[in-house]
């Protein structure tokens, strides 16, 4: 028999059938307030300096009460600033540390951090990003809706309620953004919400105002490691005590703070070691990379997620920039390189410049490398060879025809050095003047591009390149560097038994000692020089011996010998009919008297 209906706050057994004692309870579940992550950002960095200017135009770029550079969507000011600059380069940092200045000044009533991993393996999607962000506001699970879109408008919602409860606008701090859609999806929208996003993308079409970091001064990278050291082991004075190898250090590390914080990590690590022990091995370049890794943060692993991640075009190009010659590569030369069109060369070079891995000289079309980056892309290139033997052979060819360009274009250039009014020369440029911008302009990729050849064994580049150059590092005064690489195209030339060009070198060579008087090393290499060309019949060649023995020994006062040899010279160039240096070496013998 069923009883009278009961609604009271008791259970209601009615209906039941029991054969014992029945105590029934009931619990009843009331949910809390949902935590919240408002206070979210990650502890400031220990010991943050050498980035003072930038913390003060950052914090213009966020402060809600006069950020009028932009307007948002509603018409309103900035809602969106960036930092942007290479891995390593410390944006985290300094966001941080803005968005703390930030709170402590009472401009927003929270702040909220989220990583957008948008360079590890599985970047969060702008979904992923909203979640995160909505659970900081304070949204339930399972309130969360399905859809991005959907997200976006309740993130957006929830910044208003917060803003409404707490008195003032939300701070949202969006870490390693790899793409405008990650970052474009946390707009905030009106209300004097900030959105701060850090990314080695500079996100051009986020249309927000950016703050570019760039490496840090010798002098500001060795305060950064000071202030870190007096924080973490006050009584650590080794900074002091060996200024130059501290300098040595920040040099190596070029300026990136996190190469830097490595380096404070391994000395804290062995407080016994002398700074000029770390220094000499980071002096090395093939040891840097290995070098600068703490066992937590490693300058190679930053470098591998951003490599990885690049089209194959673009990870191509990446390594051979770091075989080619030269801190620095045109677009044209860079096309040459990958045996592309200059259009798609520029593209892909454009591709990297976003990635932060080369920097563009605006207007001159040349890129460069930061000196780590440019050592991990020669590691990179090294492992593609070791792995795959039909990448060695790409690479090579590409260096053939890079280096082939500059040997060709570099004796062009020499022929508008040498002619003589009337001598035809190649329209490879309009005159000798803009031959001479060229090889200004290409002078230590040259020097290099010679060392470069004799290292993969490509000798027409190893010894026609320094002879090409010799005329221009006599104009510019250049005799070490003159020493150095006629002296490589010598050896080549003797270990390929080519007794012509191994005269040549030693003529240039002889010349070059004299100017730096060193004169009997100089009269060595002329004679030498002198024995060879006799040997090959080479009459001119010998006489260009004769007339660079006789300078060496009219320098040293032997004026008989110099006479001798001046009329030797002059004998060679008059039964080959080379008047232009038989009218010079009759001057000289005139004023020998």
């Amino acid at each position: 028999m069923s009883g009278p209906s009961y609604d009271g706050d008791h259970v209601d057994f009615s209906g039941g059938s029991f054969h014992g004692r029945v105590v029934g309870t009931e619990v009843y579940h009331h949910a809390g307030p949902t935590p919240t992550a408002l206070w979210g950002l990650p502890a400031p960095a220990t010991g943050f300096s050498g980035r003072e200017r930038e913390l003060t135009d950052l914090l213009d770029l966020i402060d809600p009460r006069h950020n009028d550079n932009g307007h948002d969507q509603d018409g309103g000011g900035v809602v969106v600033s960036a930092v942007s600059g290479m891995g390593g380069i410390g944006k985290t940092a300094l966001a941080v540390v803005a968005g703390d200045r930030a709170l402590s000044r009472g401009w927003f009533c929270g702040a909220v951090f989220v990583n957008l991993r948008g360079y590890d393996p599985d970047p969060a999607t702008p979904a992923q990003g909203l979640e995160a962000v909505l659970r900081a506001l304070g949204v339930h699970g399972e309130d969360l809706p399905a859809g991005a879109e959907e997200r976006a408008a309740l993130y957006r919602s929830q910044l208003a309620t917060t803003a409404d409860e707490r008195g003032g606008p939300v701070l949202v701090v969006a870490d390693n953004a790899s793409s405008v859609d990650q970052a474009r999806a946390l707009l905030p929208g009106g209300g004097g919400h900030q959105l701060l996003v850090t990314s080695r993308d500079p996100l051009d079409a986020l249309h927000a105002p950016r703050l570019g970091l760039k490496t840090l001064s010798v002098e500001a990278s060795v305060g950064l490691m000071a202030s870190v050291m007096a924080v973490t082991d006050n009584g650590d004075d080794r900074l002091e005590a060996e200024p130059e190898a501290a300098r040595t250090i920040a040099t190596a590390c070029g300026g990136l703070p996190l190469a830097l914080l490595v380096c404070v990590s391994l000395l804290r690590t062995d407080p016994d070691q002398p700074l000029t022990e770390l220094a000499t091995q980071l002096a090395d370049p093939k040891r840097r990379l290995g070098v600068l890794d703490d066992g937590y943060r490693s300058v190679t692993a930053l470098f591998d997620l951003a490599v990885h991640a690049l089209p194959a075009e673009q990870e191509q190009l990446f390594a051979l920039m770091g075989i080619a010659p030269g801190r620095e590569i045109t677009t044209s030369d860079a096309a040459i390189l990958t045996d592309a069109t200059v259009q798609r060369a520029r593209r892909l070079l454009a591709d990297l410049a976003r990635a932060q891995l080369i920097t563009r000289t605006r207007g001159t079309g040349r890129w460069s490398m930061h000196d780590l980056t440019r050592a991990y892309a020669r590691h990179h290139a090294d492992v593609r060879t070791a792995h795959n033997p039909d990448s060695a052979q790409t690479q090579k060819a590409a260096l053939v025809r890079l280096l082939d360009h500059y040997t060709t274009t570099a004796n062009q250039a020499d022929d508008h050095l040498r002619a003589l009014p009337g001598d035809t020369v190649p329209d490879t440029f309009s005159g000798r003047d803009e031959a001479m911008i060229w090889l200004d302009q290409h002078y230590d990729t040259l020097v290099e591009a010679v060392h470069t050849a004799k290292a993969i064994g490509h000798t027409p580049t190893a010894t026609r390149l320094p002879l090409n150059l010799s005329v221009y590092l006599d104009w510019r005064r250049a005799f070490d560097d003159k020493i150095t690489l006629t002296t490589l195209a010598r050896d080549t030339y003797h270990q390929l038994g080519h007794a012509h060009g191994e005269a040549a070198a030693w003529n240039n060579l002889g010349l070059a000692l004299r100017e730096v008087r060193r004169f009997e090393e100089a009269i060595d290499a002329h004679t030498r020089a002198r024995t060879l060309q006799h040997q090959v019949g080479d009459a001119h060649g010998e006489a260009q011996a004769w007339h660079g023995l006789g300078l060496v020994l009219q320098r040293l006062g032997r004026q008989e010998e110099a006479r001798r040899a001046f009329e030797q010279a002059v004998r060679g160039y008059r039964d080959t009919g080379d008047d232009h240096w038989l009218g010079i070496v009759e001057g000289l013998l005139a004023d020998l008297g």
